[in-house]
């Protein structure tokens, strides 16, 4: 049944072949006025109308689909858009850190310029008295790196 089919298909594409291979030719040795020639106008005069309507009526839908495919690709362009300023906004954090460093740094500097006759030892501060009375901080060194008890501490900005 299937080869059966399968012939009939072959056999009808060939003779559609050979059918627009005559077609072809009878058509490009004949004059304007010829069969051919009319039935092509003919043609063109009853399907331009329905073409016609025929892209009216779809014309919204294709602008439609394209509307969609705009919408798609611009949540893509967002979505792209939200992590790179996500990006920008956390480099923009790590450069104002960087920015309040350098500002401590430059302070640290102009007080030992300021006083070049001290010795000066660069120490974080590790806590606080949450006593709102008594002002004392707590700090990352000690007796080991050559500190004592009640010595001066300055800040960054040179206060005491």
């Amino acid at each position: 049944m299937l080869e059966r089919r399968s012939r009939r298909q072959r056999f009808l594409i060939v003779i559609l072949v050979l059918v627009c291979i005559l077609l072809v030719t009878f058509y490009s040795r004949e004059s304007e006025n010829g069969l051919l020639h009319r039935l092509q106008r003919f043609s063109m005069d009853v399907i331009s109308p329905l073409q016609k309507g025929m892209s009216k009526v779809l014309s919204p839908v294709r602008n439609g689909i394209g509307f969609l495919v705009d919408l798609g690709r611009a949540r893509g362009e967002r979505d792209r858009l939200k992590e790179e300023v996500r990006q920008l906004e956390q480099r923009v954090h790590e450069l104002e850190d960087m920015r309040r460093e350098n500002e401590a740094l430059r302070g640290m500097i102009e007080v030992k310029e300021a006083y070049p006759e001290l010795e000066f030892l660069v120490v974080e501060v590790i806590g606080a008295s949450p006593d709102a009375w008594e002002q004392t901080i707590i700090i990352g060194a000690g007796y080991d790196d050559g500190l004592q008890e009640y010595m001066a501490v300055l800040s960054e900005d040179g206060s005491l």
